[in-house]
């Protein structure tokens, strides 16, 4: 393959990535065909599959990819030599900068949530196993560099400290998605940012931590 035929290639399959998460999120997982992303694409639908297996393997490298920027950005302030607070505000203030970019997949992750849930096999289960892993082991590292400097109170065990800000910031978006009243603004994302870190600096409560008697 000539390095022009590559490059056109590669073009070729950003352009249709594209047009596949349009398509997706205007109709679902379920009901997004491979001839719908074709003609979204402007090209014959027997050239997708020069590109991708089948649907579930266009959404998954869709889904891949709009995320890839993402975890290349944070994986680079991660390893700078800042304090862990500061990393830890970052990601959540990139979070707030793309809130409405993970609002709109995030309808099309629930949904593949589903379809995984129901079946194991599906090669969607292990793209959200790893983009979780991933999320969660960065934060980890945040958690575990402050502990080490003592941003942190010793009692906050890292990986758990991770879940939780994942499951507030998942759980943040589904409540947008769902309209059930949120307004996530700059307000409430400074409001945010500070319970997350008292909840990391602050001393245990008597009774919930140390040694037993």
């Amino acid at each position: 393959m000539t390095q022009d035929l590559h490059e056109q290639m590669k073009i070729r399959r950003t352009e249709i990535l594209a047009a596949a998460l349009e398509v997706f999120d205007a109709h679902g997982f379920g009901h997004t065909t491979m001839d719908m992303v074709a003609a979204k694409a402007g090209i014959a639908k027997g050239s997708l599959y020069n590109y991708f297996s089948n649907k579930q393997d266009l959404f998954c490298q869709a889904f891949t990819e709009t995320l890839s920027g993402d975890e290349a950005d944070a994986d680079a302030m991660i390893a700078q030599d800042r304090p862990a607070f500061e990393k830890l505000e970052w990601m959540m203030d990139r979070w707030f900068s793309r809130f409405g970019h993970f609002q709109k997949i995030g309808r099309l992750i629930l949904e593949v949530m589903a379809t995984a849930a129901r079946d194991e096999q599906s090669p969607l289960s292990p793209v959200l196993q790893t983009m979780y892993a991933g999320w969660r082991q960065r934060l980890t590292m945040i958690v575990e560099q402050g502990k080490a400097t003592g941003e942190f109170q010793d009692h906050a065990e890292p990986t758990v400290a991770a879940s939780l800000i994942m499951g507030v910031l998942d759980g943040v978006v589904i409540q947008a998605i769902l309209k059930v009243g949120v307004q996530v603004d700059a307000e409430f994302l400074d409001a945010l940012k500070r319970g997350v870190l008292a909840g990391l600096t602050a001393a245990t409560a008597p009774g919930t931590g140390g040694s037993q008697s």
